[in-house]
């Protein structure tokens, strides 16, 4: 989803931070998938961008078995 070789918006597959939070601990040993956040510049803004973002983080962790 780039424009103009410009960078818009991104997620992060594997999010080290929360798989070692020590406020948001494992409550089992059950896989979990998470959407963190999504960063949207300003010029990408109020186009669907963070849907679409979305929409491809599922497809993905559904690929993956989730």
């Amino acid at each position: 989803m780039g424009h103009n070789e410009e960078s818009c918006p991104t997620y992060a597959i594997k999010f080290v931070a929360l798989e070692n939070s020590r406020i948001l601990k494992r409550v089992d040993a059950q896989p979990v998938w998470s959407v963190v956040c999504f960063f949207v510049t300003k010029a990408y803004r109020n186009q669907g961008a963070p849907r679409a973002l979305l929409r491809g983080a599922v497809d993905y962790a559904t690929a993956q078995g989730a």
